[in-house]
């Protein structure tokens, strides 16, 4: 906050600079407030971060007059170096984003035919990963021919060993995942292994489906799975 006159330092503290954050009840955010005279500026530094895509007020107090009972007083707020105090109390409103909306979490997937296996492909979400290819996601190691595989398949069908999608806050995720070269006509099992933010009952994520495509990339199988 910058003033456009020069006030007094000792004026600022978390009772005449208050932050609240109004989708917590306005509860007031606990904070150390600091002014430089050089810049004129006030500053406010949380204890605890500001909540991703949170709601908060700001008021900067005046002098008001208080009456408790019979008795009379002025609650101080901040003023300039002669003692004036603002003319009003300044009030304003912002908002937060660009955080991560949701914890980094994984899931390990591992299949085997019941001669061959393959494991350590794992589908996660972290903060600052894209939809898209990047370098949190790593591309499948080059197999033998009719090596057995599990990958995740982009939309050219690329495939991946990992694939990481943004903590962007949606309420879902989806991974396309293909198991290659199993033995014919072999029982095919698919084991999963969450990480523990998913197994949390607070967890954000309280289904997970396995959803099966034929050749026509038709649904032909849904599996309702617990994430524990």
């Amino acid at each position: 906050m910058l003033f456009t006159d020069d006030m007094r330092a000792t004026d600022f503290t978390d009772r005449t600079f208050l932050v609240t954050d109004l989708l917590e009840n306005n509860k007031q955010v606990a904070g150390y407030v600091s002014y430089s005279p050089a810049l004129r500026k006030a500053i406010f530094v949380p204890i605890v971060p500001f909540t991703p895509y949170g709601f908060y007020r700001v008021e900067i107090k005046t002098d008001e007059k208080k009456v408790v009972g019979t008795q009379t007083f002025i609650e101080r707020g901040v003023h300039d170096l002669a003692g004036n105090p603002l003319d009003n109390a300044f009030v304003w409103t912002f908002r937060t984003k660009d955080a991560p909306f949701e914890q980094t979490w994984s899931i390990g997937l591992s299949v085997t035919d019941g001669t061959a296996l393959d494991g350590n492909n794992i589908a996660a979400v972290e903060y600052g990963a894209s939809d898209g290819t990047d370098e949190k996601d790593a591309p499948s190691v080059p197999a033998m021919a009719f090596q057995m595989r599990l990958s995740y398949l982009d939309r050219q069908k690329n495939e991946f060993e990992r694939d990481i999608r943004p903590a962007d806050g949606r309420l879902s995720h989806h991974w396309f995942f293909v198991v290659d070269n199993a033995k014919k006509y072999a029982t095919v099992t698919i084991s999963r292994q969450p990480s523990l933010l998913l197994t949390k009952t607070n967890r954000q994520y309280q289904v997970m489906r396995l959803v099966e495509f034929d050749a026509n990339n038709n649904v032909s199988n849904n599996i309702t799975l617990d994430p524990t």
